[in-house]
């Protein structure tokens, strides 16, 4: 948001009947779009004061440079802590949090400001309806069989084993989550992936990333395969893992 002739920016805490003011606007949102627009119009309503303007009475040609405008850390992240709190409704926490990240002001430190005493509601949803195909069933059921056969090969505290069981339960309890929305759709996407679609409209896959075998002897590092290649000129290749074992690798989000 840049301006061609600049109000002179403000720097200081907001004060408690306008933080309450913007506390209060956020409680009472009906919709996603009505708590941000409504947060960050009473927000800078706020900050231009001091030179007696409002964001409608601003000068033709004059726009808001968020740099220009400095709060609080302790307000600001009050402030966000309140709004996307309140966004768990819609399941639009994450996103919300991105666009004020880049439309509100900047912070600075300042330890004579106290931390602003929230009281925040549970704003979630009763229950958290998750739509799961019989083929993302057997995916998921592939997928634990596959952690369970990596602790049976290269042991339950080995390094194989305690990666792909930590990013394999992070991601299947990430399927619980509401901030994303309170309807989610799981589907298989390969062998021992899946695709998850949040009631926020935001799509994203659980992809199992294999790790490449490859020779161990120093200098090689060359990949090995399933099949049989050929071999090394002056050496034969040392795997860094099995032939035919369970193949090691971790799970990662991709949106």
């Amino acid at each position: 948001m840049s301006t061609d002739k600049p109000i002179a920016g403000v720097r200081r805490p907001l004060t408690g009947d306008e933080l309450d003011r913007i506390l209060s606007g956020i409680a009472g949102a009906s919709s996603t779009g009505d708590l941000y627009t409504g947060l960050i119009r009473t927000l800078y309503n706020a900050l231009l004061a001091d030179a007696g303007y409002t964001l409608d009475t601003l000068p033709d040609g004059q726009r808001i440079n968020p740099a220009d405008y400095t709060i609080p850390s302790s307000q600001w992240a009050a402030i966000v802590t309140a709004a996307t709190n309140r966004a768990d409704q819609w399941g639009t926490g994450p996103h919300l949090s991105l666009d004020l990240i880049n439309t509100m002001p900047s912070t600075y430190d300042d330890p004579t400001v106290p931390e602003p005493h929230l009281h925040l509601t549970d704003h979630r949803p009763d229950e958290h309806v998750l739509h799961v195909s019989r083929e993302a069933v057997d995916t998921i059921t592939a997928c634990t069989a596959h952690v369970e056969e990596l602790a049976r090969q290269y042991g339950a505290d080995s390094e194989i084993h305690r990666r792909a069981e930590q990013s394999w339960l992070r991601h299947l309890s990430g399927l619980f989550r509401m901030s994303l929305g309170a309807d989610t759709t799981v589907a298989r996407d390969g062998p021992l992936s899946l695709l998850v679609a949040t009631g926020s409209g935001f799509t994203y896959g659980v992809i199992f990333h294999d790790e490449v075998r490859r020779c161990t002897v120093a200098g090689c590092g060359a990949a090995i395969p399933d099949a049989a290649g050929p071999p090394a000129s002056d050496h034969e290749h040392v795997p860094s893992y099995p032939v035919g074992g369970p193949q090691p690798g971790q799970w990662q989000v991709h949106s």
